[in-house]
């Protein structure tokens, strides 16, 4: 914008890396923002056609000690000499800090871009001396009412400054709902609510306010929308009270910019039983621009389009230094993020009611959780091409509960939501055709609100307007903006005007039902405009005036605000008498409305606070006056409960209906134990329900068996006695777990121990629990198939186990329930592609998985979890050396079947083990049995293991003992081969891909695959060895000489790994290069890259093209194939698959294509 403002400025230097990885500064540090500067930039190379740019921010003359804020490249510059090309680029960074970065050619060539980010939030901004709300004013609360959460702030010295809340947030969620003892909830701990309680949970209240006048049942009370959003504002008060040290009593309050006056008054009313007086409601639209220009100098027209999460305002400005003119007005209330979160919930819960016959909308629950992941998913997919969606228990049948997964592309939500866009497009349009200016006059786009990140809502609006130049701002502009016309109202700012206009048309019903405008849409408001009317019918004296607001032709659709009669009227013949009606608006929007006839005259003044009282010329006393209260009782979950159950349901219950309930207890405590071991911590109130609701059912259980040993012979009394007991005993301790914090999370070591209980509890009544493992057989008299994961085929491999069932007496009583694959690899592909005839053509590929078949893997061996003594360690053998560490084949006396382990120490050699080697191996020993340990949790619901086991480490004394391998490893098996067959080495790539997401679930990255760290064991009765990944991290820097070891395999090593600075720091996005790199070498027998370090190193960094694609020599990869690796194996990290389940997910379709060539 040109200006300098004061109060905001530069916490650091804002720079670029230049030759020699030096940061030349482009922006100083204290420099007063908005702020920009352009530097010219040209090639090094003859034809070169990019220019890449990497930004820091920092105070250091090299970019080492800067923090690096993103990098870009220019493109589509025109082949020529080295130094010929002038290249203008320009940075600009906002008062929110964000940086963006523009492109011009000095040569006037047009066809110049940005490709990656144009934009980069986070520069770190100072606004010194800004703590306290200057006391010589009152103190306006400045209040952006948002859909999904609100945000507020004030003017300080001179300045609007963010007010952060309560909870120490800058944004409040517009949440309320009723605790269970009927406390109302407002803001964060509402929001926490809204998945467990949906159904007492307002999850909009400015949707709620803004829509149909009523009232909304919460708990066991109504509650008024007015009444309700009054909550909101109390809290919103309180807090900026608790921020400034000061009463806070006005507010300044944003609206859609097509609300109505009623809308408005609402605010006002809701405002009134906060202790709020609502001095000013404005579109958040302006709000949006005032916050984002205040301050700066110049003229320049502005098209701001805010489209928040439930609603959307288009407004076009004329900017001129601090004065601000609406030119006009638009928007949807009805249109924002909500409407696409919904057309994802619609496309998802329409697939999983396809493959399992359940409507997860009829769930308030399930609907519930669906959104958020709809909304988490539209977030991401903001910036990515396709997001992955997983909702654990979703949805329960009588066989055990679903998960809902799926992959989501942004081309399917573009699909999805075209009509959504296409009213944003029609917004902008009537705004642009119902205003002075065309699209060429706009200098500025501005886009607001979180919807507004997706790139099909930014595309369309810039090429509705032909220009390539819309600009996502933060969120908190509106609110600055509201809190600059706070200041405006209380004098904390001076010199600033913002100039707004009606935005609905006013008028009156005439003849035939007609609406007569007399203010139109868009008049710059203080206004007043008078039109001329006479009477319809002879002798009349009476004329009735009915005033509306709205655009459409017909009155009785337009929102009637008000009515009153002029009387007196002279009688005389039809359209002889001469009415003139008056509208006058004033600055505050009351609307006075005047009809006069000779002198005499009927008024009536249209304060938006009193809505629709004026009819009878009474305002009408109502919620504003009355004292929101604090507390709702509600009746008890458990009485109600206990009240409603029939005699019949309350009867005693015979032994074998007890050992029935006494199962669905110990299966809810199971998925208790699933919730602790996942640790997502969004899942703890998942787990507190499931715990709460477990304790409930144990209670009814317990209370109405205590009574009923007479009911049963002597055996079954003494059984059910125990089994009663082994049940209180268990309600005891849940209720002790629940009077504790779970908010941290809850060892399921506690809630395995009362699994034990119940078990004992069960034998003792004779029962053989029917608990299959993951890797059995399906049996269909034992297992009962609730859904295939890996195939549409139910038979096969056990995969999770969903419900225990039970046996007694020989005789199977109750079925367990269990998710399952088809079973081995090659038989997934036959299943799914359905090849089943031996004679039919094909290409290699397609005859060596039909040769394939083999009898699926009943159970994949673990090692023994102990705590062993290094000293008794039997070694016999070394397996192998290398990676400054060696490999022994060991023995030990307390560990059985299999007696032989590996065990894995530094190599000593001449020289000694350093403090810090020590600390580094026994630390990543200890990472190492992390990712076993989240791997054995992760069992239960995934196939198999892929990672080497772990059976103790070292405590002082740096060793690990590990399962052993009996299979050699891949680099052995490799060497001296053109490649494996491709059906075994897309089989081993799924291996390490599962192995990895585990691990990457858990945070932690491999950063050394390779093939020597990728074993097998040969015990397993399948076509192929089954491959698990080793050494995670073990042979990096373990003695004193650590500078003359590299700590990864140079072969398969990422970019990043050369070169941080440029590439980025290796995390988890690095170990899918290097499963790519061993995919190559399992194609073509040698990795991507070869030669020495520096070789490597340079030909990597330089990045001198990708390697030779895998089918180059060979006729049996497919294409699709290819396309894998080459993606895997990208230099940038930001072209690679985004996560490893990416990889995995197109490997297996690369199994389930039915296509020949596949």
């Amino acid at each position: 914008m040109g200006g300098t403002q004061p109060g905001a400025t530069l916490a650091a230097s804002v720079g670029i890396e230049i030759e020699g990885g030096h940061c030349e500064q482009l922006l100083s540090r204290g420099q007063s923002l908005p702020a920009s500067a352009t530097e010219t930039f040209t090639t090094a190379e003859d034809n070169q056609q990019t220019v890449q740019i990497r930004l820091f921010q920092g105070d250091q003359e090299r970019v080492e000690g800067n923090e690096l804020l993103g990098e870009c490249t220019v493109s589509g510059l025109v082949p020529a000499p080295a130094g010929v090309p002038d290249v203008a680029v320009t940075f600009t960074v906002d008062r929110a800090g964000v940086l963006q970065v523009s492109v011009q050619n000095g040569t006037g060539d047009a066809t110049l871009q940005i490709e990656g980010q144009r934009e980069f939030d986070g520069v770190a901004v100072e606004t010194a001396g800004r703590t306290d709300a200057d006391p010589t004013n009152d103190v306006i609360l400045g209040v952006d009412l948002g859909t999904t959460a609100s945000v507020c702030a004030v003017p300080v010295d001179g300045e609007p400054e963010i007010v952060v809340n309560s909870e120490g947030d800058r944004a409040t969620p517009s949440v309320l709902s009723v605790d269970d003892d009927g406390t109302l909830l407002v803001g964060k701990a509402a929001r926490k609510r809204a998945i467990s309680r949906p159904e007492q949970t307002i999850a909009s209240v400015k949707r709620v306010l803004l829509g149909e006048d009523g009232t909304v049942e919460l708990g066991e009370r109504e509650y008024s929308t007015v009444e309700l959003a009054g909550m909101l504002f109390e809290k919103l008060r309180s807090d900026a009270e608790s921020a400034v040290g000061r009463p806070v009593e006005k507010a300044v309050v944003t609206v859609p910019a097509v609300a109505s006056v009623r809308q408005r008054g609402r605010i006002d009313r809701a405002g009134e039983i906060a202790g709020l007086e609502i001095e000013r409601t404005i579109g958040d639209a302006a709000a949006a621009v005032m916050g984002y220009a205040y301050g700066s100098d110049g003229e320049q027209t502005v098209l701001v389009c805010d489209l928040g999460g439930g609603s959307l305002s288009v407004s076009l400005l004329d900017v001129e230094n601090d004065i601000y003119e609406i030119v006009a007005n638009g928007g949807d209330d009805e249109l924002g993020g909500n409407e696409w979160d919904a057309a994802i919930v619609d496309h998802l819960a329409d697939q999983f009611e396809a493959d399992h016959g359940i409507d997860l909308r009829e769930d308030p629950q399930a609907r519930r959780r669906l959104a958020d992941a709809a909304a988490a998913a539209k977030i991401e997919l903001a910036s990515r091409e396709r997001t992955r969606i997983d909702v654990p228990y979703v949805a329960a049948t009588d066989d055990g509960p679903l998960d809902l997964n799926a992959t989501l592309t942004r081309d399917t939500v573009a699909s999805l939501t075209e009509p959504l866009v296409e009213r944003v497009v029609e917004s902008v349009r009537a705004v642009l055709s119902g205003s002075r200016h065309g699209a060429d006059d706009i200098d500025e786009i501005l886009l607001v609100g979180g919807a507004s990140r997706l790139p099909q809502v930014r595309n369309r609006i810039e090429t509705l307007v032909g220009q390539q130049t819309a600009r996502r701002v933060n969120e908190e502009v509106t609110a600055l903006g509201t809190a600059v016309q706070a200041g405006i109202l209380s004098g904390a700012v001076d010199d600033v005007v913002l100039l707004d206009v009606t935005s609905l048309s006013l008028g009156i019903a005439v003849e035939g039902g007609g609406f007569e405008r007399i203010v139109e849409r868009g008049e710059t408001i203080p206004t007043v405009e008078s039109v001329e009317f006479t009477t319809t019918v002879d002798d009349q004296t009476a004329v009735p005036i009915r005033v509306f607001q709205g655009e459409h032709e017909t009155a009785t659709r337009n929102e009637l605000l008000a009515e009153f009669v002029l009387t007196d009227v002279p009688p005389t013949s039809a359209g002889t008498p001469a009415i003139e009606v008056t509208v006058s608006i004033d600055e505050n929007r009351w609307i006075n409305v005047e009809a006069d006839h000779d002198g005499d005259s009927e008024a009536i003044t249209i304060d938006p606070a009193t809505e629709r009282s004026l009819r009878d010329g009474t305002r009408r006393q109502s919620e504003q006056e009355r004292p929101a209260p604090r507390l709702v009782t509600t009746r008890d979950e458990d009485e109600a409960t206990a009240s409603d159950e029939s005699p019949e349901t309350s009867a005693a219950r015979d032994l074998e209906t007890l050992i029935d309930e006494a199962l669905d207890v110990r299966n809810q405590l199971h998925r208790g134990v699933l919730y602790c071991r996942r640790s997502i911590d969004n899942e703890v109130a998942d787990l507190r329900d499931n715990l709460e609701k477990t304790t409930r059912n144990i209670e009814s259980i317990v209370g109405t068996n205590t009574e009923s040993a007479d009911k049963r012979d002597e055996d079954g009394e003494e059984v059910g006695d125990r089994l009663v007991g082994e049940l209180a005993a268990v309600e005891d301790s849940l209720r002790a777990l629940l009077d504790e914090d779970t908010s941290t999370g809850l060892a399921f070591d506690d809630l395995e121990a009362l699994v034990d209980r119940i078990d004992r509890g069960l034998e003792a009544a004779g029962l053989v629990l029917v608990d299959p493992d993951g890797g059995a057989e399906t049996d269909p008299y034992r297992h009962r198939v609730v859904s295939s994961t890996e195939s549409s085929v139910p038979e096969g491999r056990i995969v999770s186990v969903q419900q225990i069932g039970y046996e007694r007496d020989g005789a199977v009583c109750r079925e367990a329930t269990v998710v399952v694959s088809a079973g081995s690899p090659a038989e997934r592909v036959t299943a799914a592609t359905g090849q089943t005839d031996p004679d039919r053509s094909g290409d290699t590929l397609d005859r060596a998985i039909r040769d394939a078949r083999a009898p699926a893997v009943e159970q994949f061996p673990s090692p023994p979890r102990r705590s062993v003594s290094y000293e008794d360690f039997e070694i016999s053998a070394t397996l192998g050396t290398g990676g400054q560490a060696v490999v022994y084949e060991t023995t030990h006396p307390a560990i059985e079947s299999p007696a032989r382990i590996a065990l894995k120490e530094p190599a000593r050699g001449e020289r000694t083990l350093t403090h810090d080697a020590i600390s580094s191996f026994l630390q990543r020993a200890q990472t190492w049995r992390t990712v076993d340990d989240r791997e054995r949790e992760s069992r239960r619901w995934r196939s198999h293991e892929y990672i080497v086991g772990v059976v103790d480490v070292g405590d002082t004394r740096p060793w690990i003992a590990m399962e052993y391998m009996d299979g050699g490893d891949l680099a052995e098996r490799l060497d001296g081969t053109e490649g494996l067959p491709v059906e075994e080495a897309v089989w081993i790539g799924q291996c390490l891909c599962r192995a990895l997401e585990v691990a990457h679930e858990y945070g932690i990255a491999h950063l050394d695959i390779k093939p020597g760290n990728v074993l097998f064991t040969e015990t397993t009765p399948s076509r192929w060895d089954l491959p698990k990944l080793a050494d995670w991290g073990l042979a990096r820097k373990l003695l004193d000489r650590a500078d003359s070891m590299e700590g990864f395999s140079r072969h398969f090593a990422a970019p990043e790994q050369f070169d941080a600075e440029t590439f980025g720091e290796p995390d988890a996005v690095t170990d899918i290069y290097q499963v790519g790199a061993v995919l190559y070498a399992m194609l073509r027998g040698e990795p991507p890259v070869s030669g020495g370090r520096l070789a490597v190193r340079k030909r990597i960094v330089r990045d001198d093209g990708p390697p030779p694609a895998p089918s180059a020599d060979r006729d049996d990869v497919p294409p699709e194939l290819d396309e894998i690796v080459r993606t895997a194996l990208a230099t940038a990290k930001r072209d690679r698959y985004e996560s490893i389940r990416y990889l995995r997910d197109d490997l297996e379709a690369l199994w389930k294509s039915p296509d020949d060539t596949v």
